[in-house]
Formats: C-alpha cells, structure tokens, sequence
C-alpha cells in the first residue's frame, strides 16, 4: 500500500505542471493578432498611447492577414521600449 501511495505522489509534480502548462497556453488571446480596434490589438496589454505607438498593425504576416509589429523608440532622449 506504501509502495503504490509513493509511486503516485512522485508523478503528482508532472500531472501538476502538465495541466499548469496547458491552462497558460490555452489563454492566448487572439494569437494571430487579426483583430484590431483604434489601432491596438484586441485583447492584449501594450504600451502604446495617442501620442507614440510601439506596436502597430502590419500585413507582413507569418499566417493569416495581419500581424504585430513590435519597436522600441525615443522621444526626446527617453527610451520607450514595447511591450505586449
């Protein structure tokens, strides 16, 4: 009975990290950045503002019609990196 309680709480780690590792993946939103709306992707966080942006829409995709096209860039001296 110990033998078979040991054997299952030592697979316990990878059945936990498996289904971690599944959950995160399947929270992707929209990964193939198709939809847009006023110029940001829809459903992720970035950094842009109405007065600089660091991500903006491009048809140079890998697949699908649209993609994202990342840049860090530098108002007055200051580095404003992107972020997604």
């Amino acid at each position: 009975m110990k033998l078979k309680l040991k054997y299952f709480l030592s697979f316990k780690p990878v059945v936990i990290a498996c289904i971690i590792s599944f959950t995160a993946y399947a929270q992707i939103p929209d990964p193939s950045f198709e939809s847009w709306a006023s110029g940001n992707p829809t459903g992720w966080a970035i950094t842009n503002s109405p007065s600089f942006k660091t991500v903006t829409q491009t048809s140079d995709a890998y697949a699908g019609l649209y993609a994202a096209k990342g840049e860090t860039i530098s108002i007055n001296g200051i580095i404003i990196p992107l972020s997604i």
